[in-house]
């Protein structure tokens, strides 16, 4: 299945295929760590699905609903 991170049930793990969006937030999200193919998983959405805790590896990043919704990700089964 392919959607945005926004979209991504919690808890399940998902590689990231497409960077979309304005330039800074594109290279913000690079500067994190995030680029394609990255293994990323939705932890918990928090207060009403504006903010999203994600892991990536061994960490956990808060990314705000704009920003989750440039990611675009494919599920791993």
């Amino acid at each position: 299945m392919t959607c945005s991170l926004k979209d991504l049930p919690e808890k399940v793990q998902a590689r990231v295929i497409d960077l979309q969006g304005e330039l800074f937030t594109t290279q913000h999200l690079m500067d994190m760590g995030i680029r394609n193919n990255t293994v990323i998983k939705v932890i918990r959405k928090l207060f009403f699905g504006s903010n999203y805790i994600i892991e990536i590896g061994n960490e956990h990043l808060v990314l705000r609903k704009h920003v989750a919704q440039c990611l675009k990700v494919t599920t791993l089964f």
